[in-house]
């Protein structure tokens, strides 16, 4: 039971992780398209 929760708990946080990831990546790609314009 323990074990399971631990798993539950760790791909809840690579679901953060990732989710983060992908904001900052669109957030470069963002800021980039914006100095490249002007």
């Amino acid at each position: 039971m323990k074990r399971e929760a631990k798993t539950k708990k760790n791909k809840y946080f690579l679901q953060i992780i990732v989710l983060y990831v992908y904001l900052f990546g669109f957030f470069i790609i963002f800021v980039t398209k914006r100095k490249t314009r002007g």
